[in-house]
């Protein structure tokens, strides 16, 4: 059996409408504001019926953010939010933060640690060699603890800067978390307000069956 739809005028059957009872009251009443002669007894279709969630979804929130924003929109576009943030971070880094998590991610390593240690020893061996008439850098050896000084000087604030960069990460990946989180529930909530629809459909069909089964016998009888 088809039937209209109440805001497109589409001519479909019952399955592929919507009834406008189950509709939830907020989406209901953006309906209403624009088409008044709607009743709760009419149909609609599902293309008409996400338009109108999508507007209550954003009545809803008090402040609609670019993230929200985008959720929205890919409802209406049909794209994929969930992205790889790893893969979009590492693209945009520029070559001097590209050197700033190498740097970080060297220095926080035990290569670095043991390669630094056995630089230390073979240098203090060096230069406390007795042997050796006029060494580089004798005891106490301030040339080696003004190259530590300096490297400790460079180093931390390459290491800040990597920590930072990886602080804007975890936003970016808590914002897009956010975002991903958002559209599973918009679209478990249309998901549900369908699967009800077609719940009412299936047990109106079996009724309808009932009682066809039930003239039926009725007729049969001698």
């Amino acid at each position: 059996m088809k039937t209209t739809c109440c805001i497109c005028s589409l001519k479909l059957e019952e399955t592929y409408l919507f009834p406008l009872i189950l509709l939830k009251n907020e989406a209901y009443e953006l309906i209403k504001l624009e088409h008044q002669h709607v009743e709760k007894k009419d149909f609609i279709c599902f293309k008409d019926m996400d338009h109108y969630k999508l507007a209550s979804i954003k009545k809803m929130l008090p402040e609609i953010k670019p993230s929200e924003e985008l959720v929205i929109n890919s409802f209406k576009h049909q794209k994929i939010v969930a992205k790889n943030i790893n893969h979009t971070y590492h693209e945009k880094r520029t070559l001097g933060e590209r050197l700033a998590d190498q740097v970080a991610e060297f220095g926080g390593s035990w290569s670095f640690i043991i390669s630094f240690a056995l630089f230390i020893m073979v240098w203090i061996i060096i230069n406390s060699y007795k042997m050796l008439a006029n060494p580089l850098d004798p005891f106490p050896y301030i040339l080696l603890n003004l190259i530590l000084s300096c490297l400790a000087a460079l180093q931390a604030p390459i290491i800040m800067m990597s920590q930072n960069r990886q602080e804007a990460k975890d936003r970016l990946r808590a914002t897009h978390d956010y975002e991903v989180n958002l559209k599973a529930e918009l679209e478990i909530r249309m998901l549900s307000s369908k699967l009800d629809h077609y719940i009412q459909v299936s047990w109106e069909q079996l009724k309808r069956l009932e009682e066809e089964q039930l003239s039926l016998k009725e007729k049969n009888r001698p």
